[in-house]
């Protein structure tokens, strides 16, 4: 079992991995696309104006926040969940517990019977046991 899961997992980093460079090929041919687009329209490649950059670090703030919102959101949601898991493991450990009363209660009183029945059968006053 040990093995299937991984050689899955090795054909699944195998997979990430040619995901991944073709990600890059695309990112410079996209790249060198853009600064000849830079150039025809006379700009000067790999440097941004001052609205630009004004620009950026708005949204940089912005993505700041958010990202900080939905770890908060994603922490929240981890906890949520531990803690349900928590709760199934407790009602499981509980149900176990009952379930393991009821068998002894259960065990002492067959033997019980069955001797109050062979006494009964011998009809004897007294018993021991």
């Amino acid at each position: 079992m040990n093995k299937i899961l991984q050689k899955n997992i090795e054909k699944r980093h195998k997979e990430e991995q040619k995901a991944r460079e073709k990600n890059e090929i695309q990112r410079i041919k996209d790249m060198k696309k853009s600064q000849k687009y830079e150039v025809k329209a006379g700009l000067t490649p790999n440097k941004l104006d001052e609205k630009t950059e004004k620009k950026g670090d708005k949204l940089a703030e912005k993505n700041r926040k958010e990202i900080a919102k939905m770890n908060k959101k994603l922490q929240k949601n981890i906890e949520k969940r531990h803690k349900e898991e928590q709760k199934r493991q407790q009602e499981a450990d509980k149900a176990r517990i009952k379930s393991f009363k009821n068998i002894k209660i259960m065990l002492p009183k067959a033997p019980l019977n069955k001797i109050k029945k062979t006494i009964q059968r011998h009809n004897c006053d007294t018993y021991y046991y």
